[in-house]
This record gives C-alpha cells, sequence and structure tokens, in this order.
C-alpha cells in the first residue's frame, strides 16, 4: 500500500504539468492554450484579439478555432500561434505590419502566414517595460 501511495504522490505533479493550459497575457486580454491544443480567449477585443470575427469583449473564456496548436505568444494587441505542423497562425492589431502577412489592416480571425507556412519553430520576444 506505501508503494502505491508512493507511486501516485511522485505521478501526481507530472500529470498536473501535461494537462495544465499555458497561458499568454496581452494588453487587457487572455489567451489560453490547452493540453489538447485548443485555444481559448478571453477579455478586450478591439482589434480582433480573441479570433471571433466580430468585437466581442468578455469575462469568460471562448473558444478560438484552430486546433492542434502547439505553442502560442501575445503581445499587446496581437496574437501568434504555432500549429502542430509547423504553420504560424496570427491574428488581432496590425497597425504596424506586426502581423507579417504583409498588410497592416487587423485580423479578427486565425489566419495561417503563408511566408512562414513551414516554419519549425517560432520564437516572440517580448520586451519588459
Amino acid at each position: 500500500m506505501l508503494r502505491i501511495l508512493l507511486f501516485i504522490a511522485l505521478l501526481l505533479p507530472l500529470l498536473a504539468r501535461a494537462v495544465s493550459p499555458t497561458v499568454a497575457a496581452g494588453g487587457d486580454f487572455s489567451l489560453f492554450l490547452a493540453h489538447d491544443g485548443s485555444l481559448l480567449a478571453a477579455g478586450a477585443d478591439d482589434a480582433g484579439q480573441l479570433g471571433q470575427r466580430r468585437a466581442l469583449t468578455t469575462r469568460t473564456p471562448v473558444a478560438v478555432r484552430l486546433a492542434a496548436m502547439q505553442q502560442m505568444a501575445s503581445r499587446a494587441r496581437h496574437n501568434l500561434a504555432l500549429d502542430a505542423v509547423g504553420a504560424v497562425w496570427v491574428w488581432g492589431a496590425n497597425d504596424e505590419g506586426q502581423l507579417g502577412d504583409g498588410t497592416r489592416r487587423p485580423l479578427s480571425l486565425p489566419q495561417k502566414l503563408a511566408s512562414l507556412a513551414t516554419a519549425a519553430t517560432a520564437t516572440v520576444w517580448q520586451r519588459c517595460r
């Protein structure tokens, strides 16, 4: 019995890390990456950063219509995500061209970045103020 309890005590922290979500905070919104690769977003949506097609400020998380995401990052009012096959997805504010799609128009729905469709990894550097 003691061996079983010890095994459970050692296994629980590993399981918790395997199923716990990753969180990214933008200016006034949050993005959550669940263990199954799904994305959720909550907060302000003035630039499409919640990925909902229409401006929808919400206090409870809503699903972003992407699946099999591996990594994600948020900045003030935009997001980037990397899917299981290495494609980069972007959405939100784009007033300085930060989405990398060659335009300055915001995207309210996630869009695959054609120029980085087969990226091996995506790294987002964020300066702390």
